[in-house]
């Protein structure tokens, strides 16, 4: 009975600390991925479908995506690194080369170093310049006031087991703790995969062709194509002259019309062989996310290449402005101060199927409103001018943008013009004479139609005098009787609206 007694307890305790032990283990767990943090679809702005196999160096190629991390202290540096990974809860640093792409410009440009020994320990140093180095590095990146940063990464694939074609890669952002730390803290992680392919000459899920293309396109900006309207894109890249000079596949380093680097306007990429609708649309997007230029073929085709299952391999695809026209040529936009105005003048060189352009309004630089339109001539070859006044109300710095619209509903935006715009404050009330004895002859000048309310008040404040006038956009005078105003100082006020302006004044 007793070791029957014993064993039950001891059988007891057994499955306690089972118990226990799983629990510290789930606690542990939980604790290890609580520094993992999900990207939600919602905040990974572009996330391209595809990246290249980077088995060999020869057949290696940038990959770029725009990312929105939240959740993160205000107004703080974090340092960070980039990679991706099969690996959905991964510890320590994801595999893959790095760009570091900055949201202001440097003497290097947007687009800055490229190195496989990327690190935030403490031997290593932020990048710099824009040359292949050896030395561990990191980038950085600033929150706003919400704790939130938006931006551009990048990463070139290596000859890590994770980018094996075929994988389902998460790309990863994984920061310090701010305040100089040289440890990763946390990760960020997509929620959608990205899969890895390489060349090959058939077609199937895994293997790609490479493609290229000329452009007007402006240095480091960014390419993405789609397959699909409203989907994620195909593939992301930038536009060269990027300043790097690096071991990229075979055919992007070839130099003159038929390779990439280092060509202004040039841009490279792979894009899968299972792709029966082709590349449909080709954006051109700016370091803020701007999107610049949109270019459409609803066959895939674009001049003589087409882009539909292409199986092509190393042998790159070419497209260049010729075959992905602008649908309009801008030669000139500028925005100048009138009176209460602002004057828009622009120019085109050529224009295709252009129905019109959409005037844009921004106080901030960053959200335009729609403020006119300003219909096209269609086709043309030869100059073309256009002009708008935009009767604004605001004041300080004022951007406008063109958004032109094909008659089959694609369009680009121009550049951006800006003007510093003040209003015509109201002038200080103008009384005379001063001092003064019997009447008192008062000019204003209001930059507003309406009713101006005018007192005089004594320096205990009590008003004297009470009156109300109609009052017109500029000069406008008025006379008072002030014989039963007792000798002594005086203010006399002026509100319009709500604006109110004083003057001094003295009776004898």
């Amino acid at each position: 009975m007793i070791l029957w007694v014993k064993n039950i307890f001891l059988h007891n305790n057994i499955l306690f600390m089972k118990k226990l032990l799983l629990a510290i283990m789930t606690a542990f767990s939980l604790t290890s991925l609580d520094a993992q943090t999900l990207i939600p679809q919602a905040d990974e702005l572009i996330l391209p479908k595809y990246l290249i196999n980077g088995s060999t160096a020869a057949s290696r190629i940038q990959y770029v995506c725009r990312l929105r991390l939240s959740g993160l202290t205000a107004n703080t540096t974090y340092r960070y690194v980039t990679g991706a990974s099969n690996n959905a809860a991964l510890t320590g640093t994801a595999p893959g080369n790095m760009f570091a792409i900055n949201n202001t410009s440097t003497t290097a440009g947007f687009i800055v170093g490229y190195t496989s020994n990327k690190s935030v320990g403490a031997t290593s140093v932020l990048f710099a310049g824009d040359e292949n180095v050896s030395t561990a590095r990191y980038a950085e990146l600033t929150t706003d006031a919400n704790g939130t940063y938006v931006g551009w990464f990048g990463i070139v694939p290596t000859g890590n087991a994770a980018f094996t074609l075929g994988n389902e890669l998460y790309f990863y952002v994984q920061l310090n703790a701010g305040a100089g730390g040289t440890v990763v803290t946390q990760s960020f992680r997509t929620t959608n995969t990205i899969r890895s392919i390489g060349y090959g000459t058939t077609t199937n899920t895994n293997s790609g062709t490479a493609l290229r293309g000329n452009s007007l396109a402006t240095n480091e900006t960014f390419v993405f194509g789609y397959d699909t309207i409203g989907a994620r894109p195909v593939f992301g890249t930038w536009v060269e002259n990027d300043g790097i000079t690096t071991t990229h596949t075979t055919w992007y380093n070839v130099s003159g019309g038929s390779g990439v680097d280092g060509i202004s306007g040039a841009w490279g990429t792979v894009i899968p062989n299972d792709l029966p609708k082709g590349i449909i649309r080709i954006e051109n997007i700016n370091n803020s996310g701007t999107n610049l230029h949109t270019l459409n073929s609803a066959t895939g085709i674009w001049g003589t290449t087409s882009t539909v299952n292409p199986a092509g391999g190393t042998t790159p695809l070419a497209i260049s402005s010729a075959d992905a026209p602008l649908p309009v040529q801008f030669k000139s936009f500028t925005a100048t101060k009138g009176n209460d105005v602002v004057n828009l003048k622009w120019a085109t060189a050529t224009e295709s199927n252009n129905k019109g352009f959409e005037v844009q309004r921004s106080v901030n630089g960053a959200k335009y409103q729609t403020v006119g339109f300003v219909r096209g001539n269609g086709n043309s070859n030869v100059v073309k001018t256009y002009s708008f006044t935009d009767a604004h109300n605001t004041t300080g710095n004022i951007c406008y943008r063109l958004k032109q619209i094909d008659f089959n509903g694609a369009s680009e935006f121009s550049k951006v013009a800006c003007v510093n715009v003040e209003l015509e404050k109201t002038t200080a009330v103008v009384t005379t004479p001063n001092p003064f004895n019997g009447s008192l002859h008062i000019k204003y000048n209001s930059v507003t139609e309406g009713t101006a309310n005018i007192q005089i008040i004594d320096m205990l404040g009590k008003s004297h005098q009470n009156t109300n006038m109609v009052v017109n956009k500029g000069e406008n005078t008025l006379t008072l009787d002030t014989d039963a105003l007792p000798v002594g100082i005086y203010f006399i006020r002026v509100t319009n609206g709500a604006e109110v302006t004083t003057q001094r004044i003295v009776k004898r």
